[in-house]
């Protein structure tokens, strides 16, 4: 049975629950909007992934400026998720692309499964 968790009645149980359930994924996908500064537990769930997923934690900025974290610049240090065309089809495909280097990037699919950012 799913647990419903009640952001007004927070507890060591409700950080169980989210390790629990973190531990049962195979990434984290943090969707950066620029409300996220007002949250106390992205932040925490974001590391907490990455150390438990193995690096395996990135962001999906849907922000006017998805470029300028201000006041989360923590959000830096991991790559980031773009919705685009696979070069010569008519597909488009998810990409994880490294922050620091453009042309370091893989297919999401590719990197949930252990693939590392390739420069291309």
């Amino acid at each position: 049975m799913t647990k419903i968790l009640d952001r007004n009645n927070v507890s060591p149980k409700t950080a169980n629950v989210i390790k629990n359930r973190i531990s049962n994924c195979k990434g984290l996908s943090y969707i950066a909007t620029r409300n996220i500064v007002n949250s106390k537990w992205c932040p925490w769930e974001l590391g907490l992934a990455d150390g438990m997923l193995n690096g395996k934690s990135c962001i999906l900025p849907v922000m006017e400026e998805s470029s300028t974290f201000k006041g989360l610049e923590y959000l830096g240090l991991y790559p980031y998720i773009e919705y685009e065309k696979i070069s010569g089809k008519s597909t488009y495909e998810f990409w994880v692309i490294d922050q620091g280097d453009s042309s370091k990037y893989v297919s999401l699919k590719s990197w949930l499964n252990g693939a590392a950012l390739e420069r291309h």
